[in-house]
């Protein structure tokens, strides 16, 4: 995998860990965007100021003094994205996912495989519980529909029950579909989903890392997915079902919306319209 010097320098900064600690990721992602800020980060330097900053400045600069480790597992890192066919996409690139730059704790980087497209700005996160009903998957699979023919990317999570129904109902409309893996981009689980990841054409699939080598720390690893937005998405609907199981009270604590409502900007009226209307007209 070919990358710039830039790139390799953002993952490198990802890539420190002191004492199982690491520089927090979305002030990285945050900060390089400035035009001297990976310069400046590079050199030992945080400009923000800030909870984060503060908690981050001393890992730094003292993973700074051991560049050969972080180069080796960088090296790792692409090796083996690259052999499971993933490009990587930084936010020092012009095609990093537009929605995720609007977001604070965006991820500096992702390793993808399928395409990126400008229309996933028009995106809508399908997701619920693994063990769903059948009436949770027929939801599932209706609201997914409805988005596709509206032209909205369906992103969940490729997992079974609510997201594969999710995905296989966005692709059986024809249009795009994305996945986002906890697993890094060279697994995927359940692995009965593993063609329906590698070999379909309107499925791209997004990770943090590939070969674990740069993976988010443990704090902030329980968590980066389920923030609101984080998975690239400008709406959520969340499927609720007879004994929902651990989706449910996640949704809960992340203060993610279970329903439609025409809050969502990526949801046109006519779309608001027949989600209203499937519910039953509830809001």
């Amino acid at each position: 995998m070919e990358i710039t010097d830039r790139q390799r320098r953002l993952l490198e900064l990802c890539a420190i860990r002191v004492d199982r600690q690491s520089v927090d990721w979305s002030l990285i992602a945050r900060q390089v965007q400035d035009a001297i800020g990976l310069d400046d980060l590079s050199q030992g330097i945080i400009t923000e100021k800030s909870t984060a900053a503060e908690r981050s400045r001393p890992v730094l600069r003292k993973g700074l003094r051991h560049m050969g480790p972080l180069a080796d597992r960088v090296t790792a890192e692409l090796e083996a994205a690259s052999e499971a066919g993933a490009r990587l996409v930084t936010v020092l690139d012009p095609d990093y996912p537009a929605n995720l730059r609007l977001i604070p704790n965006l991820p500096p980087f992702l390793f993808y495989r399928g395409t990126l497209s400008d229309d996933d700005a028009r995106s809508v996160a399908v997701v619920g519980t693994r063990q769903a009903s059948e009436t949770g998957l027929r939801r599932a699979a209706q609201m997914s529909r409805l988005l596709a023919r509206q032209h909205v990317t369906v992103v969940s999570g490729l997992a079974k029950g609510i997201d594969t129904a999710a995905h296989r109902a966005a692709l059986d409309e024809g249009w795009r579909t994305i996945a986002v893996l906890g697993t890094g981009i060279t697994r995927c689980y359940p692995s009965e989903n593993r063609d329906l990841a590698e070999r379909h054409p309107g499925l791209a699939v997004l990770a943090h890392s590939s070969a674990g080598q740069i993976h988010l720390p443990a704090p902030q690893h329980c968590h980066e997915w389920n923030q609101p937005g984080q998975r690239g998405d400008r709406g959520i609907k969340h499927i609720r079902c007879e004994n929902a199981g651990p989706s449910r009270p996640r949704a809960r604590q992340e203060g993610l919306p279970d329903q439609f409502s025409g809050h969502h900007p990526a949801v046109g009226e006519g779309l608001c319209g027949q989600a209203r209307r499937h519910r039953g007209g509830r809001r």
